[in-house]
């Protein structure tokens, strides 16, 4: 399948990486077979209840040589490798991955044989990592930059611009007034923002080359795998506009009317409350579709409005089609809505995750659309993966049983449905002609009840004794039995169970 070039971009082959990708090695691109995959990891606990500290890591690859309505199917994921529980493993997942790296470079140096059905010859099949799938915490164990402290931000790197708050015990990261133009008004700006003028540029990124400048000549040295236990840790309802905020914002001298203040005649302190009803957590749909109405005559006209605009730069940037006139838009406006929240919103607010809104944009030009990289179809498969679990001394076991047997049903329905094998379809009285064919085909599999079709063409394979179409084959194009016996009761290791009737 071919792409349409109306400069829109509709899947990661119409983004700036898999482009810059093909004019560094035009070999591998001049083959459109050649394979191009995004690796993807999550932890989670494979059992129901929580309160058991248990962590599976499964790593997955996902190819991106398929149409965008079929990229990120669940039945596209390969599950190339899972690290056991019961511990996370932390900075040290690289040692887990070594043997699938090992399988990776050789699939780009040398490559695999691999049969073509359409030209009927075999071709050596190689691929790339084009990118990886996950969540924060999880990036910083895929690339070893660390995701906390002063240098949270991965793309502003040695140029993040944070602040300790005393009170609050945590960075903030007020910085988005670098991202304005530079003649705007807000860059001097001293008392609605941090305290200072900005006449700073936005950090660059590094790029490839420059990461591996920085990291030449680093020793690594391969340590114990120890990681410690990995557990959800619910954030609860805590608020972020507390008493220690409103002490930062007194240290830092802005927001004067937001300071705590003490009661006349009294030694009781108190705070002004302006930021009532600002929690805006939930899903997206929550803050791209229900929030903008919610909030609608409930706050200032300069606090919804605000949050309106973020909720706008959500979901315009989730569309499936976005052009450079619209990525262009979003780029100026969401620098501009993150410093109206720093105006409005206290210090705490702007943790690393807001901060990192600045760069959607970018990773958007870069690696295509947002539904070919968040993390919502990973961790749905998760919950697939979950649901194997029937063995809770040994959940990995159950889940490689259970991704195996539907990685079977998935290839043989692939498989027979490419041949076009059997048919399943009722028998009438018209259907005389055709009694022998289907007395032919219960002979081949008996067992079976009466009523199915074979494909003509799948007859004459068998006519002229193609070994590809065994019984098995056979048997699993039927599917299963749709009348099945039943049992009032079993015995289980001594035990007799019965039905309740």
């Amino acid at each position: 399948m071919e792409s349409v070039e109306d400069g829109k971009i509709r899947h990661p082959a119409d983004a700036l990486a898999w482009k810059d990708f093909d004019k560094k090695f035009p070999e591998f691109a001049s083959d459109p077979r050649n394979v191009r995959l995004t690796l993807a990891t999550d932890g989670f606990n494979p059992f129901r209840t929580m309160n058991v500290s248990h962590s599976i890591w499964p790593v997955f690859l996902i190819p991106y040589n398929l149409p965008p309505w079929l990229v990120m199917k669940q039945p596209n994921f390969i599950l190339s490798l899972i690290i056991p529980g019961p511990r996370a493993p932390g900075n040290k997942i690289d040692v887990y991955m070594q043997p699938l790296i090992k399988e990776l470079k050789d699939l780009w140096d040398v490559g695999v044989e691999t049969f073509d059905a359409s030209t009927k010859k075999n071709f050596q099949l190689k691929a790339s990592v084009l990118s990886t799938i996950s969540d924060f915490p999880g990036y910083a164990n895929l690339s070893g930059w660390s995701t906390k402290g002063a240098l949270a931000c991965p793309l502003c790197g040695f140029d993040t611009d944070s602040k300790w708050l005393t009170h609050g015990k945590k960075y903030c990261y007020m910085c988005h007034r670098r991202w304005l133009q530079t003649n705007h008004h807000w860059r001097r700006d001293t008392k609605s923002f941090i305290g200072r003028e900005e006449l700073r540029v936005a950090p660059k990124p590094c790029s490839g080359e420059e990461v591996l400048q920085q990291l030449d000549g680093t020793e690594f040295l391969v340590e114990k795998v120890d990681g410690g236990p990995w557990k959800k840790k619910s954030q609860g309802k805590k608020s972020k506009d507390n008493y220690e905020t409103r002490l930062d914002l007194k240290q830092m001298g802005i927001r004067k009317e937001l300071h705590p203040k003490k009661r006349p005649r009294s030694d009781t302190t108190f705070m002004p409350r302006k930021l009532v009803g600002m929690k805006s957590y939930g899903h997206h749909m929550l803050m791209q579709e229900y929030l903008p109405i919610a909030l609608r005559g409930t706050l200032p006209d300069h606090v919804s409005s605000t949050i309106i605009e973020l909720s706008d730069f959500f979901r315009i940037i989730c569309y499936k089609d976005l052009t450079e006139v619209d990525l262009q838009y979003l780029e100026s406006k969401v620098s501009f809505t993150l410093c109206k929240l720093e105006k409005i919103l206290p210090p705490s607010f702007f943790t690393v995750m807001v901060h990192l809104v600045i760069h959607l944009v970018r990773e958007v030009k870069l690696g295509g659309l947002v539904a070919f990289q968040w993390m919502y179809p990973i961790e749905r498969y998760l919950l697939t993966l979950k649901s194997y679990v029937h063995n809770r001394a040994h959940p990995e076991g159950s889940i490689v049983e259970g991704y195996l047997a539907q990685e079977s049903v998935t290839f043989c329905s692939r498989y027979l449905s490419g041949v076009e094998t059997i048919f399943t379809r009722p028998i009438r009285n018209d259907d005389e002609g055709d009694q022998n064919e289907i007395e032919e085909s219960n002979n081949l599999c008996p067992g079976r009840p009466l009523g199915r079709k074979k494909n003509s063409k799948v007859a004459r394979m068998e006519e002229q004794g193609d070994q590809q179409v065994t019984d098995e084959i056979n048997w699993l194009a039927r599917g299963p039995l749709r009348v099945v016996q039943k049992y009032s009761g079993y015995l289980v290791k001594g035990y007799r169970f019965h039905t309740r009737k």
